[in-house]
């Protein structure tokens, strides 16, 4: 599959579109490149102080492509400049922001996937498995994601609700969405995205608290009533989402509306 879904403990769903073997490939060799470019730089600094033979040397020279991947994963959160260059980032295989264990089994096996088989075992690997894992990240429960796929699927799937599909003339749910003005749909719409867009990468109490804020703004510009909607059973995101699509379908009925109007004047 090229995807993963995650379905949080509050019934939300994130998929996580996952890196190809191209662009794991692409991100390990712009990785290389740098440890490459390190280790020379090293190598040009202790030969021109005469030390080029001496233990410092030795021990730097070893620490670079030894601890590149596990430093860089650890500090910049799941990803290292090659995954960066191609919006590739390491998360749990349920979503989340991996720890110090799963860095540390990932680069211990990286070992056996890697400098042991020359990429061999990784690339069978990733190539065989579901979610695109090398022996690393299948013990370590992690999967690397493509977030430039992600994020641009998050933002589809967040128009989806609201875009009107050939059913302008079904009855709008919240007929109150009419004292929408179109700045005010324009303003709610980009924040309902953005929202969604982000319900990768926030914290899903953080998540829930601005779905709450953005709720409570939509209710305030409507009119409607809270009860309303505990009564429906919608939850925050899909309460906006419907009173937006109602908008779309009120305005289309008074376009078509008037548009009736004026053939009649003829």
């Amino acid at each position: 599959m090229s995807s993963l879904k995650v379905v949080s403990s509050q019934n939300v769903t994130i998929e996580f579109k996952l890196a190809s073997l191209g662009m794991r490939i692409g991100a390990f060799l712009i990785d290389a490149f740098i440890i490459g470019i390190s280790v020379f730089i090293i190598f040009l600094i202790f030969r021109t102080d005469g030390s080029s033979e001496g233990y410092i040397f030795f021990v730097m020279i070893s620490l670079i492509p030894l601890l590149y991947h596990l430093v860089c994963e650890i500090t910049m959160k799941g990803t290292s400049p090659g995954k960066k260059a191609l919006n590739l980032r390491v998360i749990t295989e349920d979503g989340k922001v991996p720890g110090l264990t799963h860095y540390f089994l990932r680069w211990i096996l990286r070992f056996v996937d890697v400098m042991f088989s020359s990429g061999s075992v990784a690339i069978t690997s990733i190539s065989l498995t579901d979610k695109y894992q090398r022996v690393g990240d299948i013990a370590a429960g992690t999967v690397v994601i493509d977030t430039y796929k992600t994020e641009m699927a998050a933002s589809e799937a967040a128009r989806a609700p609201f875009r009107s599909e050939n059913d302008d003339s079904a009855e709008p749910v919240f007929a109150q969405a009419a004292e929408l003005s179109e700045a005010d749909y324009q303003q709610i719409s980009s924040w309902y995205v953005q929202l969604f867009k982000d319900k990768n990468k926030v914290d899903e109490s953080v998540y829930l608290k601005l779905s709450r804020k953005l709720k409570l703004a939509v209710l305030k510009k409507t009119g409607i009533k809270d009860e309303q909607l505990v009564a429906m059973g919608l939850s925050d995101m899909a309460f906006v989402a419907q009173v937006l699509k109602d908008y779309i379908r009120i305005k289309a009925q008074q376009s078509g509306s008037e548009a009736e109007a004026g053939e009649g004047d003829w």
